[in-house]
């Protein structure tokens, strides 16, 4: 995740329940941020970015609106749904694999906190192209698919037995990328320590 978060003093109205988690694109000529969207939403007249997850060219999850808040960007669904907008326009270009991977898993981190959503696209539910043509329903399930595979067997491992207070941080260090989530228990050597932190300052620069 990024730096940038919703700022605390625009208050949201939180969801009932989430029965759906919806992918869109930006429809943008450019490697489009989170904060940048935030900006065009205001400017819209709304209390800020719609959208609660932005996945960029390289697979970074930047924040958006609050996760448990009423989002703002599909009619009539905004009450039970969570927004996941990918940064680009795929009716011009098909997102990237790094973009792919990162939304597949990000997808499969939202499943795992809300078991009753289902994923569906824009288009599912208006009448809109969004997100883009060439964006591949089939490959999304596929990359969903080998996440989830990855994330059972870890499950399944004996080492993989994380404390209830560490879970959430141990997600956010496999959905960023900094750590594959095994050895929960055992100690760190330097050497994975340094590679822990080059990942996270490489991660934060390209986002600089």
């Amino acid at each position: 995740m990024t730096a940038w978060q919703w700022p605390p003093e625009i208050v949201t109205r939180k969801r009932t329940k989430t029965t759906q988690i919806i992918i869109h694109h930006a429809a943008s000529s450019t490697d489009i941020s989170a904060e940048e969207i935030h900006r065009q939403h205001l400017r819209r007249g709304w209390i800020g970015i719609g959208y609660h997850g932005v996945i960029r060219f390289n697979g970074t999850v930047e924040t958006g609106r609050p996760l448990d808040a009423i989002g703002a960007h599909v009619s009539g669904f905004n009450q039970e749904s969570i927004g996941i907008c990918l940064s680009g326009n795929f009716d011009y270009h098909p997102p990237s694999h790094l973009q792919m991977e990162g939304l597949a898993k990000y997808a499969f981190y939202l499943t795992e906190l809300y078991p009753d959503a289902v994923i569906t696209l824009h288009k599912h539910h208006s009448a809109t192209a969004c997100p883009g043509r060439l964006f591949s329903w089939a490959g999304f399930w596929k990359a969903y698919g080998k996440v989830k595979e990855k994330a059972e067997e870890l499950k399944n491992m004996e080492n993989f037995d994380v404390s209830p207070w560490a879970r959430e941080a141990r997600n956010w260090a496999m959905q960023t990328g900094i750590s594959d989530g095994t050895r929960p228990k055992e100690a760190v050597t330097r050497e994975e320590f340094w590679v822990m932190i080059f990942r996270y300052h490489n991660r934060e620069r390209s986002n600089g």
